[in-house]
């Protein structure tokens, strides 16, 4: 019995290096099929974040016109400026105006001198929401950034102001993106921007402390583009936006009066994830997540006809725009001021 008991002991053996290397090969297929599976499930769930982001975002917007009887201006206007100048469009932004109504009532209060909320003057651009200027000289130069009092006294570097601004705001920040957190002046950046459409007046957002209410959208809410992504800056490739780069998006404003740092065009040159610091980018595949003026969220491919864009950022008819080349042919009617020219048919959402 003990000789027979050995025998079979020494009759076992281990793993030859044959079938060591087939199951090393079949744990990697297994994982190379895996892989793409996980990186789906996350990217997924990034992208709800995004468009929860968004829907708060709108929620927010819609309760700001409630207590103020208008959306917010796309920039508050620093009172004593020039319009078309840089300084103008240096004021605090849609996104600080929000800030009460998003939880971040704290937040609001800290920066409540410069952001001046209800309080209108008439300028040479008509009726403005004001602003307090926040830079000493206004607006910044470059990268070199002096924060102010709101009576221009320069402010020590470790003010409550400068605290306030380069504070993350997780709202404001696609998981997708690739911005930098901060910029070169200490600003804390963000992923979105509000649509100013064909251009100024013709976008849900207005420059230069115009606001508008929800009477001023003859093609409605539900078809006027409010806000979407510029969380990256060279997509595809996502090519990371540099630190001194002025058109990366800040929720509190730009200094220097940059006008993509908050708000950009929707048209039919200006397409989503087009090159170009002006233009609507995702770090979502193949599209932008966009904010309806309703609330709703979309996504919008990068193949969208782009007079179907250029619609959609329009809160009223565009006409008599030479826009042939562009696909006008398959959505717009011929202009009755001219019959090369087309003339705006209200698009609807097609995600």
């Amino acid at each position: 019995m003990l000789s027979a008991h050995r025998g079979s002991a020494s009759s076992r053996r281990g793993f030859t290096i044959i079938e060591l290397l087939v199951v090393i090969a079949a744990g990697g297929i297994l994982l190379a099929l895996l892989l793409p599976a996980i990186q789906m499930a996350r990217e997924s769930a990034r992208r709800s974040q995004c468009q929860n982001n968004l829907k708060q975002i709108g929620v927010a917007l819609h309760a700001f016109h409630d207590a103020q009887r208008s959306f917010p201006a796309g920039q508050g206007r620093p009172e004593g400026t020039t319009s078309g100048t840089a300084a103008a469009r240096s004021g605090p932004v849609w996104m600080a105006y929000l800030l009460p109504f998003l939880e971040n009532t704290s937040l609001a209060d800290e920066i409540t001198d410069y952001t001046q909320t209800g309080r209108f003057a008439s300028m040479d651009n008509g009726r403005a929401h004001t602003a307090a200027h926040y830079t000493a000289p206004a607006p910044a130069v470059g990268t070199l950034v002096t924060l102010s009092a709101p009576d221009g006294t320069p402010l020590p570097a470790e003010s409550g102001l400068a605290i306030a601004v380069r504070k993350p705001l997780s709202i404001y920040r696609c998981p997708s993106g690739t911005g930098t957190e901060l910029t070169e002046w200490n600003f804390a950046t963000a992923s979105y921007v509000g649509s100013i459409g064909y251009g100024p007046d013709w976008g849900f957002f207005n420059i230069e402390g115009k606001a508008i209410s929800n009477d001023q959208f003859p093609d409605g809410l539900t078809y006027t583009a409010a806000v979407s992504e510029a969380g990256v800056n060279a997509p595809p490739d996502s090519t990371l936006f540099q630190l001194s780069d002025q058109h990366q998006p800040q929720w509190f404003g730009s200094p220097q009066g940059n006008l993509d740092a908050s708000l950009r065009m929707m048209r039919y040159d200006r397409l989503p994830n087009q090159s170009g610091t002006g233009t609507m980018k995702s770090g979502h595949q193949g599209g932008v997540l966009v904010l309806a003026a309703d609330g709703a969220v979309h996504f919008v491919t990068d193949q969208v006809n782009a007079c179907i864009w250029t619609s959609l950022g329009s809160r009223k008819q565009l006409l008599d725009l030479d826009v042939a080349s562009y696909g006008a042919a398959d959505t717009w009617i011929t202009s009755t001021a001219n019959s090369s020219h087309y003339d705006e048919s209200q698009a609807q959402w097609q995600d």
